[in-house]
């Protein structure tokens, strides 16, 4: 000890060692068939075995234990930890790693934990393995299908998201009347009754709320033809033929004609027909168009009556004296009708 410079006092300590005799003693080894370096989808559980084993004979136990913050959710850890049990055995030993990470837990850089495995040797030897796991999003199974183009309708279309099994679904459209987008399934019903361009995007989430990046299609919804004005004869004497009715024509559409209680001559799918009528009564024409983006329009109904010439009953003197002039004889009248009288004697 010194004081200013000029020593002051000593101390001697001696010191007792002691050395044993020991066989040699090799150091435990760790492993894992599945490796060291792991990735895992946060949501998903991830269970490995890890393995000690000490070779030296007599047989030695040999203790696996692990560390770091992934077991104690300390350093400002957040989410779940994960389990690993310190477990003794003689030569060998295995215990079990398993964790199900969050959706927080998402992270490029691998989480590090450090496994350790001690043998009762003369001295004690022990082995420290890092093991490593990468954390990936949730990415799903997302590959939503549907048709793209549409035509105008009051009818449902059918999408489905695809993905796994246990997932939901979250749908979401710029346009159109979504029908079930409430209900976290993975098909979605819509009614484009709107002509336009549209975008239907949907996310996928597994079981803890993890989701996915959105996809999304674009829909093109084609305006449907308007319901074609039909132009021809409302009333037709029994058995005429030939009549033509007919419809503007449209660039590009085709046209589709059906008769009740007529009969069409000839082709049925242009913008006119050739029509031909039974006896009296009453019958019907439609028509509808299909334009050139294959939309059909709405059906035009046209009636018709089938009326008959045949006039009434002839009122009159059923004989008259010889030589009798200005006789009268008369039908009843039909409103717009011309009469051809014929006399025979």
């Amino acid at each position: 000890e010194f004081r200013n410079g000029i020593l002051i006092s000593t101390v001697r300590l001696d010191v007792q060692m002691i050395v044993i005799r020991c066989t040699p003693n090799r150091t435990p080894v760790i492993s894992s068939v599945s490796g060291f370096n792991h990735e895992v989808t946060v949501g998903q559980q991830i269970c490995f075995d890890i393995g000690a084993s000490d070779f030296d004979n007599p047989g030695q136990d040999v203790t696996i234990s692990g560390s770091g913050e992934i077991f104690t959710g300390e350093g400002g850890w957040v989410g779940p930890t994960a389990t690993f049990s310190t477990s003794t055995g003689n030569r060998t030993v295995t215990s079990k790693f398993c964790w199900t990470p969050s959706c927080d837990q998402v992270s490029e850089t691998p989480y590090v934990f450090a496994i350790e495995a001690l043998d009762k040797g003369c001295p004690p030897k022990r082995k420290i393995e890092n093991f490593r796991i990468k954390v990936n999003p949730f990415g799903g199974l997302l590959n939503p299908t549907g048709p793209l183009v549409i035509c105008q309708s009051d009818l449902p279309v059918t999408y489905d998201a695809g993905g796994l099994n246990n997932s939901k679904f979250r749908w979401t459209s710029t346009g159109g009347t979504l029908l079930n987008a409430d209900d976290s399934a993975s098909t979605l019903n819509v009614i484009w009754n709107t002509p336009g361009n549209y975008t239907i995007t949907v996310i996928e989430s597994n079981p803890i709320g993890c989701q996915s990046a959105p996809k999304s299609l674009n829909i093109r919804v084609v305006a449907k033809p308007n319901t074609p004005n039909i132009s021809g004869p409302d009333t037709v004497c029994e058995f005429d033929v030939n009549e033509i009715y007919q419809v503007p024509a449209s660039p590009g559409s085709s046209y589709f004609w059906f008769a009740n209680g007529a009969s069409i001559n000839g082709s049925n799918t242009g913008n006119s027909v050739n029509v031909s009528f039974p006896g009296v009564g009453n019958a019907e024409l439609n028509v509808y168009e299909i334009n050139a983006e294959g939309c059909i329009g709405d059906t035009s109904i046209f009636p018709v009556s089938i009326i008959t010439a045949t006039p009434s009953q002839i009122e009159g003197s059923p004989s008259v004296c010889p030589n009798s002039k200005l006789v009268e004889y008369r039908v009843v009248e039909n409103f717009g009708s011309t009469y051809f009288w014929v006399i025979e004697g």
